[in-house]
């Protein structure tokens, strides 16, 4: 029975089938040129259980000319059925499209890659074996703006990439990808309830806050913190001044969990900001960063002390 995560890798893929381009090259097989590629729907339960398909078959195109099938599995454990149905899956695309066709199953274990690599007897001879590629070579998207133009694909990429060493900033690429983009609400919800399944426990509190999850708690929390005080400014302040601490909290979570590490003029900087569109503008791009002036736009330390010894040594020329 297929689980929530081969679902969603299906349906990813579903509706972004480019990326199984991408994919096919990491396992270092041949891409034709293609200008387009879609969903097709091969006939592959005829007389047979309706069980009996494959997840997602595409087409590529070149100028209108048919150029490559592809039938893709997603297999996250071995299941010996497979051996005999792959072959005619691939066999039954090839003659309804009369295209050359790969069976091409995408898995997350390298033991079972490589035991599939090893193929399948179609008879006492004939080896049959399928292309195989592990999840991990989707590639790594990290770039917020990108991810906001493609979310899928990016989410994808953070399924993929979640605990490796730079996860997060895969997955705050997501994050910032999805919420910024023009999926249906309906989907922003599916895929950050995904997402926060692939992070590892150590991240999925920032991400939550970044998803705004937190946020209505960071906001009541702040109201009755002024109301002790006395301060009774109203509550649409309330909610101002919450929204603006949650989103100075949540740029200081994000800087700290890239490690990297801010200048007290840079601390300042954040702490005396009120505008939420400029803290989030922050968020998003720190996401990307490796460095703090790749947000604030300031030369680092390092660069300052180079111009100053590079001005010295000037004057002390003339």
């Amino acid at each position: 029975m297929p689980g929530q995560k081969h679902e969603l890798i299906v349906d990813l893929i579903k509706k972004e089938p480019r990326v199984i381009a991408a994919l096919l090259r990491g396992s270092d097989a041949a891409v034709p040129a293609f200008t387009k590629v879609g969903i097709i729907s091969p006939d592959l339960s005829a007389a047979r259980p309706s069980s009996f398909h494959a997840d997602v078959s595409v087409l590529f195109r070149h100028r209108g000319r048919k150029r490559l099938a592809v039938v893709t599995e997603i297999q996250l454990k071995w299941d010996p059925d497979k051996q005999w149905v792959w072959p005619e899956y691939q066999s039954r695309t090839r003659a309804d499209y009369r295209v050359p066709t790969v069976l091409l199953v995408i898995v997350v274990s390298r033991h079972l890659a490589a035991r599939l690599s090893r193929g399948f007897l179609l008879d006492n001879v004939t080896r049959w074996a399928p292309t195989v590629v592990l999840l991990s070579n989707t590639p790594r998207v990290t770039s917020a703006s990108w991810a906001r133009s493609h979310p899928r694909a990016a989410v994808l990429s953070a399924v993929a990439h979640a605990k490796d060493r730079d996860g997060i900033r895969v997955l705050m690429a997501a994050v910032s990808g999805v919420l910024g983009s023009r999926l249906e609400n309906a989907d922003k919800s599916y895929y950050c309830a995904s997402l926060k399944d692939a992070a590892p426990k150590s991240v999925l509190a920032l991400l939550e806050k970044l998803m705004g999850l937190s946020l209505d708690e960071k906001i009541q929390r702040f109201k009755e913190r002024l109301e002790r005080k006395g301060e009774r400014k109203g509550e649409q302040r309330g909610r101002e001044r919450g929204r603006e601490e949650a989103l100075r909290d949540a740029l200081l979570d994000v800087f700290r969990a890239l490690h990297i590490r801010l200048t007290a003029r840079q601390t300042a900087r954040i702490a005396a900001t009120s505008d939420t569109a400029l803290l989030r503008q922050w968020i998003r791009q720190a996401a990307a960063a490796t460095k703090a002036s790749d947000v604030f736009g300031e030369p680092s330390p390092r660069s300052l002390a180079g111009k100053r010894a590079s001005s010295g040594s000037s004057h002390a020329t003339h």
